[in-house]
């Protein structure tokens, strides 16, 4: 569906509730209360046969009776009869139904979710649910829920969205963020999402200029193409996306399919294309009113240095070490400033960073603001945090003014952590409508931070690509439209780069697409020759049917050699004991030959056994693996790892969803905890890091290419050799998805 279509979902001129009550504390009598004491603009119908009115609005028998087609149905009855009702609702041509009701899939009720799914598979009506909450839109004062924390009198507004699988979960973070003071602007729950799903509703509301920042409670993925249009629209619109992930672990993945009936993925793929796409991942539902107060305001650090004032020497040391931990810097400033800040403070205080006013900030207040600006001035300083104790009455109060004033002149985020009880309460409240991010614990304001700061720095590094993406598109489009101008003048950097960039156009592998789609492993030669043909660097190598056609080869191809089995049958050679390295005469690739055709034989008599490969041994170089499989959400994903016990027990590997460009395949490179050993650990030449990260990219496009009949690729080991001098695939399992 269009994003339009989505307007009058969120924004409907006309509202009916089918099945509402006198009850006005029951889940069918509320939201007729919400949307009459919230005073929402547009006509209300109540639908229920049993009354003549409800709440004084004249009610309904059904929604054929209604004199109006509504923009929205909210649907609180039983499971079978909502069914009914929502056939009712297509007869009278409803754009958009929310369904509160559950017992379907998450119940194991499969027949009734079978006629539901009918229902939303047919075009012109939009439905949200079933066994959700609903939504409201604070902006528009529309009331679409039956949530109690809609109730209160008072809500605080913001510019944060909440778009979540779990009402209550939403609702309740909803209703523990107003009293944090932290607004929302919308929150709205998808429950079982059998049509209206979390990625296109926050796509929808990025849209909005009122929103600045969108976070979502995702149990699973129904749609990959909405989460990637979500997590693209988020970065061109420069609006933060923040997910708050469940179903992670193996109890969470059964409850989430008892919750919502969801499928909840693959978590490190999950987290990779989080990392790729510049997504923040939570992990709380505190996280989730942590991020709406923090980029709510709309203000990104330029760099991770941190200066930290405070009236409490021990509040400043452990918030310096919080923010180190997560990767901050707190520099000590330089000698100027610590002589403009020590005419303010004590002499027993600290002018260094943190900057420890000491709590004589309660007799001289003013002292604060002196002292605040001057951190602020700091071109070394991206983030100022202030860290009060038991600062209340007149001086708390002159320090939350001089917060919201210095935030409100400064583009530099601003965030406040008071660690104190309610007397708080007042200043809390004052910062927080003003738009300046409060915290009560130094762990989190610190994490907060953290994360503020690497979305930052990771939306820099995205547009820097972007950008360049573009001048090098236009550097092609120009030598394109001018061919005789473009074949007199050498290739630019930038068409270079774009050429560099560009996905494989058409198939260089004709021969793959009909070897993978025959559904069987393929020889490690077989594998080989395709990755080769897509201009992966490999051994160079042949099969010998005989003992005198290996010594051939042998000779063609340089002492010393490897022979191994080649068979579709025997795919981990080392455990048949079908595998020989080091060969440096015609004598041992004789016995080797024996060897290794009787070792096969006996492992797996029914094996078809092509005959021994024998290629070049590479001497030298780095061991590395390179793979990509296909997962059930994501599809292809490529995988990087060192060698050895980095990945067979340190587990050290990055992954990114296919394709993946050459920027991407370095970050892949760089965040492994081996990446030192690239660079030349102990002595050890550097490797060939650009052609590693070539190679990644290409495998990469091989894995998106072939997604629909690839299953797995092993490349283990590929060898990084030292720099300029390239990489190769030594081995290479290739296995293909079973036909349909």
């Amino acid at each position: 569906m269009a994003l339009q279509d989505l307007d009058s979902f969120l924004k409907p001129r006309s509202i009916a509730i089918i099945g509402a009550s006198t009850d006005v504390d029951s889940i069918n009598g509320r939201p007729l209360k919400y949307l009459l004491e919230k005073r929402y603009p547009g006509s209300v119908y109540p639908v229920n046969p049993k009354y003549e009115s409800i709440l004084g609005v004249k009610c309904y028998p059904d929604i054929l009776s209604v004199p109006e087609v509504p923009d929205l149905a909210l649907i609180a009855v039983n499971a079978r009869v909502a069914i009914r009702v929502l056939r009712d609702c297509k007869q009278r041509g409803v754009k958009n139904c929310i369904v509160f009701s559950s017992g379907f899939a998450e119940a194991g009720n499969e027949e009734m979710q079978l006629e539901l799914d009918k229902i939303a598979g047919t075009p012109g009506m939009r439905i949200c649910g079933p066994n959700c909450q609903g939504m409201i839109n604070l902006f528009d004062s529309v009331f679409g829920t039956f949530s109690a924390a809609a109730g209160p009198e008072h809500l605080r507004l913001g510019p944060a969205a909440f778009v979540s699988q779990s009402g209550a979960l939403g609702f309740s973070t909803f209703n523990m963020a107003q009293e944090r003071g932290v607004g929302f602007g919308y929150v709205v729950t998808t429950g079982n999402q059998v049509d209206v799903e979390v990625a296109e509703v926050a796509h929808h509301i990025l849209q909005d200029d009122r929103v600045s920042v969108a976070i979502c409670y995702v149990e699973g993925v129904k749609n990959i193409e909405n989460l990637r249009a979500l997590a693209r629209a988020s970065r061109q619109g420069g609006k933060p996306l923040c997910v708050l992930k469940v179903g992670k672990s193996t109890a969470g993945r059964k409850a989430a399919m008892s919750h919502t009936a969801a499928l909840t993925g693959s978590a490190e793929v999950f987290d990779a294309f989080a990392r790729q796409e510049n997504v923040v991942l939570l992990d709380d539902i505190e996280e989730v009113i942590d991020a709406a107060a923090a980029f709510g305001p709309g203000k990104l650090a330029s760099g991770r240095g941190i200066g930290i004032i405070t009236s409490s020497g021990g509040a400043g040391i452990l918030m310096a070490d919080r923010c180190e931990e997560r990767g901050l810097v707190v520099p000590e400033l330089p000698p100027e400033t610590q002589d403009l800040i020590r005419k303010y403070i004590p002499a027993f205080g600290s002018a260094r960073n943190p900057v420890d006013l000491t709590a004589q900030v309660v007799n001289e207040a003013t002292q604060f603001r002196i002292c605040l600006d001057a951190l602020l001035e700091r071109p070394e300083l991206d983030v100022i945090i202030v860290v009060m104790t038991m600062i209340i009455g007149q001086s708390g109060d002159q320090v939350a003014a001089d917060v919201i004033d210095a935030s409100a002149k400064t583009s530099k985020p601003i965030v406040v952590c008071w660690t104190i009880g309610p007397e708080t309460g007042p200043m809390v409240g004052r910062l927080a409508r003003a738009g300046v991010p409060v915290f009560t614990s130094p762990a989190a304001c610190a994490r907060t931070v953290a994360r503020l700061v690497s979305y930052s720095e990771r939306k820099r590094v995205l547009d820097s690509r972007e950008e360049r993406k573009s001048r090098a598109r236009t550097a092609v489009q120009r030598a394109q439209a001018s061919p005789s101008q473009a074949a007199a003048a050498p290739q630019t950097a930038a068409v270079s780069q774009a050429n560099a960039l560009s996905p494989a156009t058409g198939d260089p592998v004709p021969q793959a697409q009909s070897l993978l789609a025959a559904g069987q492993p393929l020889t490690e030669y077989q594998a080989k020759s395709l990755l080769r043909a897509y201009g992966i660097p490999t051994t160079r190598e042949e099969v010998a049917t005989s003992a005198d056609e290996a010594v051939s080869i042998a000779r063609e191809i340089g002492f010393p050699v490897a022979m191994k089995i080649s068979s579709q049958d025997i795919l981990h050679k080392t455990e048949a004991g079908a595998i020989r390295l080091r060969l440096s005469d015609e004598r041992q690739v004789k016995q080797a030959f024996k060897e290794v055709m009787e070792n096969s034989r006996r492992h797996a008599p029914s094996a078809r056994l092509d005959g021994v490969l024998v290629q070049e041994m590479v001497v030298g170089g780095t061991e590395v693996i390179v793979g990509a499989n296909s997962d059930p959400q994501f599809g292809p994903v490529v995988m990087y790892g060192l060698g050895g016990i980095f990945v067979e027990v340190l587990k050290d590997v990055s992954l990114r969803v296919a394709p993946v460009e050459l920027d991407e395949a370095l970050d892949m490179i760089k965040e492994t905890r081996a990446y030192p050993v690239l660079l030349g650990a102990r002595g050890r030449p550097r490797a060939d890091i650009e052609a590693l990260a070539q190679a990644i990219v290409d495998v990469s496009r091989f894995a998106d290419a072939y997604a629909g009949v690839l299953r797995e690729l092993d490349i283990n080991p590929l060898v990084v050799l030292p720099e300029g001098k390239g990489v190769k695939v030594v081995d290479a399992l290739m296995v293909p998805k079973q036909p349909q």
